[in-house]
């Protein structure tokens, strides 16, 4: 099945300047196996994304179309045919250099930015 792993601007120095890479899995793989395949190939990006236990690190958020991860399985959550994966780094401190005009805007994609409003800090719904 194919699959396409989305990296932000931060991640994409680790995988040769690649803002997405599209990947041919089996149809049985889960998140790990996607997230195997570009790491392989750029071990840089895989100590950026998973700790040395092989987890997500923390500071890392990867949705599955629009569902975050950890709300699925983690590294188990399915991933289907034709699925977007993205890796998103976490964003301390979300206000912008707005502040002092009292409002706030996102700059995440708008169905980033939607799915998040549903989700506790925690990830989940």
């Amino acid at each position: 099945m194919r699959v396409t792993v989305h990296l932000p601007g931060l991640l994409r120095a680790a995988a040769d300047g690649a803002a997405h890479v599209p990947l041919e899995v089996d149809d049985d793989t889960v998140l790990r196996g996607v997230l195997d395949a570009p790491t392989h190939r750029h071990p840089g990006l895989d100590r950026r994304i998973r700790d040395d236990r092989g987890e997500l690190r923390r500071y890392v958020n990867v949705f599955v179309g629009e569902d975050e991860c950890r709300a699925l399985g983690d590294l188990d959550a399915p991933v289907h045919e034709g699925a977007d994966v993205r890796l998103l780094p976490s964003v301390a401190g979300a206000e912008s250099s707005h502040r002092n005009h009292g409002t706030r805007r996102s700059h995440l994609p708008g169905t980033v930015a939607a799915g998040l409003s549903q989700r506790n800090s925690c990830g989940r719904r």
